[in-house]
């Protein structure tokens, strides 16, 4: 692959004046820029004049500049994504090939989603970088992502997938209407490790009736611990020792002792039963819904070095 920058004579760019004549020299003052940035080896900075120049005078040209600026900078996702952009309308189609055979070069440095989504005028988010409207195709380093489906400027669902290197893996954003949902994957972002597998992670029966104990048992504590407190402090206080009063303070002393334990035991065995739901139950009890296997195919490949002339 060629390491030169494409040279692009920028002179025939937004003729005239105004609007246009602004445009022109926006695009040659940052084409310029990338250029001696890419001959510096400041490859990521060149790819971000070149992509300035570009949204101010778009030519498919500069498209094949950003790709090559990203894939020396080694962020092969973006390079990808702008070799594919230029070849869908190449200016030199004899460097075709060429490229083609860098993509295929590059096929297992990255991992894609299609992504689609259930819900109307959806925007797609991989890793809080936004994405565009659904449909769409993401290319990622390999790994998991989390890829979220927005709606109106909200989340509506959100959950974690991986691809490997080399694989497309299709992805359907579907929310259950009742807010956002959040599906969680183990693998690179869940204990254990291993190959991620959707769970919907919901605390189970056990949980809740231990639970209810707890605050049943606590509420309790309160109540005969402030009877004994009034209990002792009215038989210290009064003219004469009533032995049935402090029968019943008594009564309600270890009352309280015993509710204080109940309550702690059963916190305890809340907070265990959380753990497991969370971390080693397969689900709520219920027959998982079947899921489609993940679409799994190659990546199809380019690559690049260039020498296309053009003109603005």
């Amino acid at each position: 692959m060629a390491a030169a920058v494409l040279a692009l004579p920028v002179t025939g760019l937004g003729q005239g004046d105004g609007e246009g004549g602004e445009a022109k020299h926006v695009a040659e003052e940052q084409f310029a820029a990338g250029k001696k940035l890419f001959a510096a080896g400041k490859y990521s900075k060149a790819a971000v004049a070149f992509t300035e120049a570009y949204e101010a005078a778009p030519h498919q040209a500069v498209l094949a500049n950003i790709a090559l600026c990203y894939d020396k900078a080694g962020r092969f996702p973006e390079a990808v994504t702008y070799y594919r952009r230029y070849i869908e309308n190449p200016v030199d189609k004899g460097k075709n090939a060429e490229i083609r055979k860098r993509l295929q070069e590059l096929r297992n440095e990255v991992g894609e989603f299609d992504i689609e989504c259930g819900e109307p005028k959806c925007l797609v988010r991989v890793d809080g970088e936004d994405r565009g409207a659904a449909p769409i195709n993401a290319v990622v380093e390999p790994g998991s992502h989390k890829i979220e489906g927005v709606v109106d400027g909200e989340v509506v669902v959100a959950l974690m997938e991986r691809a490997d290197g080399g694989t497309v893996v299709r992805v359907r954003l579907q929310s259950d209407k009742t807010g956002p949902v959040f599906v969680a994957a183990p693998g690179d972002y869940g204990p254990g490790g291993g190959e991620p597998t959707d769970r919907e992670v919901s605390l189970g029966v056990p949980f809740w009736v231990a639970s209810g104990v707890t605050v049943a048992a606590g509420a309790a504590t309160i109540v005969f611990g402030v009877r004994t407190l009034k209990a002792r402090d009215d038989y210290e206080t009064s003219d004469y020792h009533d032995a049935d009063m402090k029968e019943q303070g008594e009564r309600d002393r270890l009352i309280t002792n015993i509710m204080i334990g109940v309550t702690a035991a059963a916190g305890v065995t809340a907070v265990a039963f959380a753990v497991h739901d969370v971390f080693f139950a397969d689900g709520d009890g219920d027959e998982p819904e079947p899921q489609d296997e993940p679409e799994v195919t190659l990546v199809p490949g380019p690559g690049v070095g260039i020498g296309l002339t053009g003109r603005f």
